[in-house]
């Protein structure tokens, strides 16, 4: 399965004494791990660009009469757990914004790939405007042999044996509507109130509105069971959640089409210096008498 991920290459960096600081760019630390250790890294939905990722949307049988009273407990629920809605802290921030609507996950992180290995609005949303690179990974069709074929960080391999952790990879369903938890028996007082039936996690993981069809998302996502109490808090620094990979399994990195010729060049040198002997390297190209952009061997 031929899978890509369009990335940030370049990273600016402060050098010198605080008053008398310069700015240097140099390559993505980030991409450097990843290209260096051969390392998959996990974000939190948290960090997302769409404020509806991963939360369980809530409907009400009589919304128009019951909504107040059930916000009301809502968010003295919420107060009492994780603090008042002037806490500062992007965890509170996160489960309070998805409050207005759902519940917000936090019990997955996230990988991210498209199916598309050279589309104009990934490479403008998520490359750096055309200054990243596209890395094009040849991946396992089922997520159990991907498990046996890669190293999980001490991290991950702790909350597994803690607390169990399951890994589902797959593409990104997008509909106009999204599955919801449904709230009928508004007549009883509100802290007697229950959902009608179960919700499946990973709907609200795989789960997408059709405005983002254009990404052609696969996912593949870390969940710790329901019941579990591990959280990933909003605002966590998820650089210690990473699979290390075979290193036969990057198949290519496209050059995007304003990365400098100098930083092509250390990135190159990244992958021979590490050992990458058949990894391909391409460039993305203008096609001035369209609105197109191809890739060529560089």
């Amino acid at each position: 399965m031929r899978l890509y991920r369009y990335v940030r290459a370049l990273e600016t960096i402060k050098c010198g004494d605080h008053d008398e600081a310069s700015e240097v760019t140099d390559i993505s630390e980030k991409l450097k791990k990843s290209i260096q250790e051969s390392k998959l890294f996990f974000s939190h939905p948290a960090s997302f660009n769409d404020p509806l990722e991963c939360t369980i949307p809530i409907t009400i049988e009589n919304h128009e009469k019951k909504q107040k009273e059930y916000a009301a407990y809502l968010e003295s629920i919420i107060s009492e757990k994780v603090g008042s809605r002037n806490d500062e802290s992007k965890r509170s921030k996160r489960i309070y914004e998805a409050s207005e609507y759902g519940i917000s996950l936090e019990n997955c992180l996230v990988a991210c790939f498209s199916r598309d290995g050279n589309n104009q609005l990934m490479w403008s949303h998520y490359a750096d405007q055309h200054k990243g690179v596209c890395l094009c990974y040849e991946l396992p069709d089922t997520p159990e042999e991907f498990k046996r074929q890669i190293e999980w960080s001490e991290q991950i391999n702790s909350i597994k044996s803690d607390y169990g952790l399951e890994v589902y990879g797959d593409s990104v369903d997008y509909q106009k509507k999204r599955p919801s938890l449904h709230i009928s028996n508004t007549s009883l007082p509100v802290d007697k109130w229950s959902f009608d039936s179960d919700y499946a996690i990973n709907d609200a993981i795989f789960t997408k509105p059709e405005c983002w069809m254009y990404e052609k998302e696969w996912r593949l996502a870390l969940i710790t069971p329901g019941a579990s109490k591990k959280r990933f808090a909003a605002g966590i620094d998820t650089s210690n959640y990473y699979a290390t990979l075979p290193r036969e399994w990057l198949k290519s990195v496209t050059f995007g089409l304003r990365l400098e010729k100098e930083y092509c060049e250390k990135i190159k040198s990244i992958f021979k210096d590490n050992y990458y002997s058949t990894v391909e390297f391409r460039k993305a190209k203008m096609v001035h008498d369209e609105f197109r952009i191809i890739i060529e061997p560089y």
